[in-house]
């Protein structure tokens, strides 16, 4: 309100031009110490405060926008001749160990970690269409 602001300390004309200009040939004495350099003076001006935290929110975002993200990974589309294999090898095993994930990345021209990636995908797929078998299996007693 308006009658907060007046009861304001007389330190605002200390951040004046002439006042901050001048500031670098004066020695600082504690009474002469601009308010955001004197905590004593900060819970007593609530507008400095306010002001601070705004002028400060505009290099936080241009921070860490500045800062970029990382490029997505383009989408491996695997051949039918590279899921025919996976495929096989998931039907033996859901859970390759790296020597038989080395050894499809090779077979497959691919990269282990792209094998490693189908690998969990596909037990992801297989659990879903259980869950859903089972869903289905459920609505047909109820009938």
């Amino acid at each position: 309100t308006m009658d907060s602001i007046s009861s304001f300390p007389s330190t605002s004309s200390d951040f004046s031009i002439d006042r901050l200009l001048s500031s670098s040939s004066q020695s600082s004495s504690p009474s002469s110490l601009p308010m955001q350099i004197n905590p004593l003076l900060w819970s007593s001006n609530p507008l400095f405060l306010f002001n601070t935290m705004m002028n400060a929110v505009p290099r936080m975002v241009v921070s860490s926008y500045a800062m970029g993200r990382r490029k997505r990974r383009h989408r491996t589309i695997f051949s039918e001749e590279q899921l025919s294999l996976l495929e096989h090898t998931f039907h033996s095993t859901q859970y390759p160990d790296v020597s038989i994930r080395e050894r499809l990345a090779i077979q497959c021209s691919l990269k282990e970690e792209r094998v490693e990636v189908w690998f969990k995908n596909r037990r992801a797929k297989e659990r879903k269409r259980r869950k859903e078998d089972k869903n289905d299996g459920t609505k047909r007693r109820e009938k």
